[in-house]
C-alpha cells in the first residue's frame, strides 16, 4: 500500500488492473493517497497495485457479497473513503449516441457478464 500516512485522504479505484483505472491509482498513491487499487482479476490487480504504490482489493462490481467485502475491508482498515473512482466498466458498441438500439444494450450487458 502507498506509505501516506493514516491521515492522508484515502481513495478506492475500481477497474484499476490496467489502463486509465491503474493510472489514477498510480498518480493518487504519487500524490499521498492512500490508495485501495481494485480488479476482479487477482493475478493483474496485485502486479497494478504493486506498480501503483497501493493495496491491492478483489472487487467484481457487479457481485453484491464482493462490494460488501471490499466495503468491510475498507472499513476494518481505516472505517473511512475519501475518494471514489468508479472506472470498472467494458467496451460495448461504439456510434453515435442517437444511433443506440435496445439490442446494443442487451450487447453490452452480454459482454459484461461474460468478462
Amino acid at each position: 500500500m502507498s506509505t501516506g500516512s493514516v491521515s492522508a485522504p484515502v481513495a478506492l479505484v475500481a477497474g484499476a488492473g490496467k489502463g486509465i483505472g491503474l493510472e489514477a491509482a498510480r498518480r493518487m498513491a504519487g500524490a499521498g493517497y492512500r490508495v485501495y487499487l481494485t480488479a476482479r482479476s487477482s493475478e493483474r490487480g496485485r502486479a497494478a497495485a504493486a506498480t501503483a504504490g497501493a493495496r491491492f482489493l478483489e472487487l467484481d462490481v457487479t457481485s453484491d457479497e464482493s462490494v460488501r467485502h471490499a466495503a468491510g475491508c475498507v472499513e476494518q482498515a481505516g472505517g473511512r473513503l475519501d475518494v471514489l473512482v468508479n472506472n470498472a466498466g467494458i467496451a460495448g458498441p461504439v456510434r453515435d449516441p442517437h444511433d443506440y438500439t435496445a439490442g446494443d444494450m442487451t450487447e453490452a450487458v452480454a459482454l459484461f457478464t461474460r468478462s
